[in-house]
């Protein structure tokens, strides 16, 4: 079997509903998106109850748009076609993206990866300070042989 398909997965569901919406609806839309998710196998791991928003561009002529997201984990990530594709279906639901969320593995393999290079970057600024002092002093070394000439 596809070790992509069988390896839990972290994943974060954003979606904007309709402004003309009721707030009441909104939540009950969000409640029927997550009761999409578990019955496909997907665990909730938070959710964020939609809030009304501001739009910084206009999405299907509207300025505002109740705004939320669901973070979850799944081993199927053949859902997330079909969670894609029922989002489409709802008329209320006016836009909403599915993106993977780094697991903690890879969260620790990034900051090792960075420490590591900020190391590399603390030695080169210290080989630099010391070839500029180097220089320094065989400047300052000429500048007392020309000085001692005079």
């Amino acid at each position: 079997m596809d070790t992509e398909k069988t390896q839990k997965r972290n994943y974060e569901l954003a979606f904007h509903i309709n402004q003309n919406t009721e707030q009441a609806n909104a939540i009950q839309i969000k409640e029927e998106i997550e009761s999409f998710i578990t019955s496909n196998g997907g665990v909730i791991g938070f959710s964020k109850l939609p809030e009304k928003t501001h739009l910084s561009y206009l999405i299907n002529h509207e300025h505002g748009s109740y705004f939320s997201y669901i973070q979850f984990s799944s081993e199927n990530s053949d859902m997330l076609p079909a969670i894609d594709e029922q989002l489409r279906l709802n008329n209320n639901v006016i836009r909403h993206i599915v993106i993977r969320l780094e697991d903690d593995s890879q969260k620790r393999k990034a900051a090792v990866k960075i420490a590591k290079h900020k190391e590399r970057k603390g030695i080169k600024q210290k080989e630099k300070q010391i070839e500029t002092v180097t220089e320094s002093k065989q400047l300052e070394k000429q500048l007392e042989e020309i000085i001692s000439e005079l």
